[in-house]
């Protein structure tokens, strides 16, 4: 039975930001701010069916029935607290919390002071749980922050930025955008003066921070990892209930890539980059982030079969009836087990560094999984250049970077470990069963996954094609002239009459 008073709510946190300076220099005037702050909030609150519960010190809890309702009422607060000369900030989180009198407590209030705590002056920060709700809204504008690491919270959580009024968006008060323009550009000039001081100095004595200060810069500039694509985003439930975020983007033959290693949608497709944009020009793709990782679920069970029933979800959901089916590395046992349960739907089978069993010898593999649960996205130079290493032991220190950088956005620890763990499973017999036509790729000297398991995957699969590419790297990287002989393999491969 649940719990009594536990229920399902929007948390509001607001914080007065600079009061404890404030109170230092002027008591008086500190307690008048604050007061003032209170009725605007209590007003706006009451205005749309809120509660507001608590005060602690220059802050307010506030709960709602609704994520629209709760949004709606920020975006008011800091619309009012422009015209007020307020600096608030404020975080909202959908969760579950226990009701006990005018109190609250629970997971839910953590994770949503956290998130105000995150935000600045005149911002509205919000969970996944909230975009989730208000995303289709009208006039809701939004920019991903990212998942930052949270005091007492155990998960990752995506946070997302919702255009305040001090930031000019859709109740922007008058001047407010000439004003952000102002500060942002004094703080473009401010931050330019001080990189050209430090980095001569800094990456001398340590170039690996440089890289990694260029890493977190570089994903935040839209296709650098990927084409701009234009993609559309929509989630869908697996047979578990474990939300799938996927994505389809081009026209023509669909083609669909089962989940990879681990993927994020807002960093695009994974597979060679070069020929991407002009792959999609004359083919659908669907592609998805599997269980755990990107914009799906957080924090879920992970099994061969769970992957199967997140494809399904994923295909079924596209709308597809007969489709190329593309597995690529920790995708090929997922792809290979649809096309043994499904194989009316698929018309062409391409396996790309099968991992038809575990990739590494036992003692390998072990300690694999043990560092990706103790050093998973942390930036520690010996996990990364081991780990990473594996995947482009011919990338540059930069690209190593990258990927240490991606890791932590990709997922949690948890999730990566239960992903590395299915990797160990032996897909044999699944290979002996397909009966689509099948094109294996695989690169002569992966130093992940050996090419004998390519060449076993072919010589399993009736009737199976394989081609071999050279080079180290398990993922094709941006340049390398056999990613785009990749996807021109690939190509002639889907033309070619299906069965």
């Amino acid at each position: 039975m649940p719990e009594a008073g536990r229920r399902l709510t929007a948390i509001m946190f607001t914080d007065l930001v600079g009061y404890t300076a404030l109170m230092g220099a002027d008591e008086a005037r500190a307690l008048q701010i604050v007061g003032r702050s209170r009725e605007l909030i209590r007003g706006c609150v009451d205005g749309h069916g809120g509660r507001c519960l608590e005060y602690e010190g220059d802050g307010t809890l506030s709960t709602f029935g609704s994520a629209v309702d709760a949004v709606t009422c920020a975006a008011e607060i800091q619309s009012a607290a422009v015209a007020e000369g307020l600096r608030i900030r404020i975080g909202l989180h959908v969760g579950d919390v226990i009701e006990s009198g005018d109190r609250i407590v629970g997971d839910g209030v953590n994770v949503a002071s956290r998130v105000c705590g995150l935000a600045e002056a005149g911002d509205i920060y919000v969970s996944e749980t909230v975009y989730d709700q208000v995303r289709n809204q009208a006039g809701i504008e939004a920019k991903r922050i990212g998942a930052p690491k949270m005091k007492n919270v155990n998960r990752s959580i995506i946070v997302w930025s919702l255009r305040s009024a001090a930031e000019g968006g859709g109740i922007e008060a008058p001047g407010s955008s000439a004003r952000s323009a102002g500060r942002m550009l004094r703080r473009l000039g401010a931050a330019i003066a001080v990189v050209m001081l430090v980095m001569g100095g800094v990456f001398i004595a340590k170039p690996e921070l440089i890289y990694a200060l260029v890493a977190k810069a570089v994903l935040r500039i839209p296709g650098a990892l990927a084409p701009v694509l234009d993609r559309d985003i929509a989630f869908v439930r697996s047979a578990d209930g474990t939300r799938i975020a996927y994505a389809s983007v081009g026209t023509g033959p669909p083609i669909v890539q089962a989940q990879v290693w681990s993927t994020h949608l807002e960093y695009g497709p994974i597979g060679p980059v070069g020929r991407l944009t002009s792959f999609v020009e004359h083919h659908q793709m669907v592609y998805y982030d599997g269980r755990g990782f990107g914009l799906s679920e957080r924090s879920v069970e992970h099994s061969a079969a769970k992957r199967l029933e997140d494809l399904e979800a994923v295909i079924d959901a596209a709308g597809l009836d007969r489709f190329a089916l593309w597995g690529f590395s920790a995708g090929t046992p997922t792809a290979m087990a649809y096309a043994v349960r499904h194989p009316e739907r698929v018309s062409h089978l391409i396996l790309y560094g099968t991992i038809l069993r575990k990739p590494l010898d036992d003692e390998t593999f072990a300690a694999t999984s043990s560092l990706i649960r103790k050093h998973w996205g942390t930036n520690e130079p010996a996990y990364r250049n081991y780990f990473v290493s594996l995947i482009v032991p011919d990338g540059t220190d930069l690209q190593l970077s990258l990927f240490d950088e991606l890791m932590s956005l990709w997922g949690t620890a948890e999730d990566a470990a239960g992903l590395w763990g299915g990797l160990g499973e032996d897909s044999t017999e699944l290979a002996r069963q397909v009966r689509v036509p099948t094109l294996v790729l695989h690169r002569r000297d992966d130093v992940l996954v050996p090419f004998q398991l390519g060449l076993d995957t072919a010589g399993l699969i009736p009737g199976a094609r394989f081609v071999a590419f050279e080079g180290k790297n398990h993922a094709f990287m941006p340049g390398e002239s056999e990613g785009d002989r990749a996807i021109d393999v690939i190509e002639e491969f889907i033309a070619s009459p299906a069965s």
